[in-house]
């Protein structure tokens, strides 16, 4: 651990989408814990892909699927990749962020 950062929790794998229309708007999603915005995503799940993950939580969180185009960030920086939860349980986010396009909607 480096002693510069104090004690933090174990980094937790996830994967994010950042998905922009053809107008160059980007979709932000309003979590359900702590009401902040984000882009949709999460944690990845035991022998999944950072895009698989990144796939399955657009699929959960907004009822459609997302076309990736490539990798946007990748963020591990503890100073702004913790977050703190209602609950006070905090966890460090270490991640990939991916640009997509809205896939083919259900209906």
């Amino acid at each position: 651990m480096n002693p510069e950062h104090g004690a933090l929790p174990e980094p937790v794998p996830t994967a994010g989408v950042a998905i922009i229309d053809d107008e160059g708007r980007i979709l932000l999603r309003r979590r359900s814990d702590d009401r902040t915005w984000c882009l949709p995503g999460g944690r990845l799940e035991s022998g999944e892909s950072f895009a698989d993950c990144a796939r399955r939580d657009c699929l959960e969180e907004l009822g459609y699927e997302v076309e990736l185009d490539g990798i946007i960030a990748v963020l591990s920086n503890p100073k702004t990749q913790t977050h703190r939860f209602p609950d006070s349980r905090t966890i460090h986010l270490v991640g990939v962020v991916f640009r997509g396009r809205p896939g083919p909607t259900p209906w």
